[in-house]
């Protein structure tokens, strides 16, 4: 009798735990997953701040980058998540789409180049750079002072020869 009470006791608080799991009710996000975050250039030029007061107000990091392993491997979200409140705006003129709702204009100040074209056996890799103990700030310029992902430096092979 007793073996089965504390069988019948394990399959109940199982299951109840199983509900939790799938309830599909998302925690709001805690405190702790709030963060600061400085806006990033990006090679796509999208047209989107982490201002707190438009999207990352609210939303933890891996609310849109969710296989992020780390911040330098953030990434970009699918078109489909910013879909999910952009729907209307992603399709207001679907005979004529144009990328340029999300992206900005091509620019016509010339690009430095990649750091494989300066020397052709280099290979860049952000996560080294991110486990070192240097900032964003020492190749990027002070992002924090930026208004627009556009505005933060690209580093050029002095600032990489400063290091290497």
């Amino acid at each position: 009798m007793r073996r089965e009470a504390i069988v019948i006791v394990t399959a109940v608080v199982f299951l109840i735990a199983l509900a939790s799991c799938i309830s599909g009710d998302k925690p709001a996000p805690s405190q702790a997953d709030a963060v600061k975050i400085k806006p990033v250039r990006y090679s796509s030029e999208l047209k989107f701040e982490h201002d707190a007061s438009q999207h990352c107000g609210g939303y933890a990091c891996m609310e849109c980058h969710m296989d992020a392993k780390s911040k330098a491997t953030a990434g970009y979200p699918e078109a489909a998540l910013c879909a999910g409140c952009h729907d209307e705006a992603l399709h207001e003129d679907e005979e004529n789409p144009t990328c340029y709702m999300c992206h900005k204009k091509p620019i016509k100040k010339k690009i430095k180049r990649p750091v494989s074209t300066i020397y052709s056996q280099t290979k860049f890799e952000h996560s080294n750079h991110v486990k070192s103990d240097k900032d964003c700030a020492n190749c990027h310029g002070d992002v924090a002072k930026t208004k627009k992902t556009s505005e933060i430096e690209m580093p050029g092979k002095d600032i990489c020869e400063q290091c290497h």
